[in-house]
């Protein structure tokens, strides 16, 4: 199992310490990945807290919450790249994006066997989950089980689940 260990900016100011952001992940490699804490992140524009980018991995967030913590727009949780396969992501919360809970973008090669599981996606400005192919690409064998949608669609007409193409 390899630990997702987030660099975090923290200040400590008469002995607390706060937690301020962190800083985009690509997980690029095959394997398990896990997160220790709630993640806050100061997101910039178009990104993703965590891009994956590779087949066969596991994303455990282990009832931890992602968490948007500035107002910048079109900012996602989490994202699955071109064609990617044999993705799960299981066990916590996605809150406050201005973006999508999970994006998964086929352009040019088929993304294969996604398994989102005991994922609550909270205040979703775009959709919780979007699956988003283009060029007749698409995601294919996708099973999204026990997941909560609270408040998403907040932004646009986009609600819970979207399909665009």
């Amino acid at each position: 199992m390899k630990h997702v260990f987030l660099l975090l900016s923290a200040v400590t100011f008469f002995g607390i310490t706060d937690i301020c952001y962190a800083p985009a992940l690509t997980i690029s490699a095959p394997g398990r990945y896990t997160i220790g804490w709630n993640v806050p992140y100061d997101a910039a524009s178009g990104e993703s807290l965590i891009s994956i980018e590779s087949n066969n991995v596991v994303l455990d967030l282990e009832q931890y919450t992602l968490d948007q913590t500035n107002s910048t727009t079109n900012v996602s949780g989490i994202s699955i790249g071109n064609g990617f396969s044999n993705i799960t992501i299981i066990n916590g919360r996605i809150r406050n994006v201005t973006g999508n809970g999970i994006i998964i973008t086929p352009t040019s090669t088929n993304s294969e066997k996604i398994t989102i599981e005991n994922i609550v996606f909270e205040n979703c400005g775009l959709a919780g989950l979007t699956i988003q192919g283009s060029g007749g690409f698409s995601t294919q064998n996708l099973v999204v089980r026990n997941c909560t949608f609270l408040d998403c669609g907040r932004n646009s007409a986009a609600t819970d689940i979207a399909r665009v193409s």
